[in-house]
Order: C-alpha cells, then sequence, then structure tokens
C-alpha cells in the first residue's frame, strides 16, 4: 500500500523530477482533463469528486510517510 500511495502522490513518478516537479505534475494533468471534459457533465463532476478527495487522502498518506506536510514530490495536490 505504501508504494501504491507513493506511485499516486508522485502523480506515477512525475513528483521525482529533477526541477520544477509541481509544475511538471501540473501540465501531465491536462490531458486528463482533455479526456474526460468530453463527458456528460454530471459524469466529469463525480470524475472530479472522486479524484479531488483520492487526491486529499493520498497527498496526507504521503506526507505521513515522508515525514513532511508538504513534500515536493507530492504532486497530487
Amino acid at each position: 500500500m505504501r508504494k501504491l500511495t507513493l506511485f499516486l502522490a508522485s502523480y506515477a513518478g512525475l513528483g521525482y523530477a529533477p526541477f520544477a516537479s509541481g509544475t511538471i505534475g501540473t501540465l501531465a494533468g491536462i490531458p486528463v482533463f482533455f479526456l474526460t471534459g468530453a463527458w456528460p457533465w454530471w459524469l466529469f463532476m463525480i470524475n472530479m469528486t472522486a479524484l479531488l478527495f483520492l487526491s486529499f487522502w493520498v497527498a496526507y498518506a504521503a506526507g505521513q510517510i515522508y515525514g513532511v506536510a508538504d513534500d515536493g514530490r507530492i504532486v497530487i495536490d
């Protein structure tokens, strides 16, 4: 479970980029928006709400593992 949490928190490892990891994580999220943007509004909202709450839990759990609340490797927030 620890590896899965860190994998999700780093957005599939993008948080380990040697520079601008947060920016790279944000840029990688843009295709997700475009892939889901054509969905019906209600399905899009359910998906985004679920991803939002998943990101809360994953960022908190990864912060506990790293010992820092806002570690640079956590890019899912």
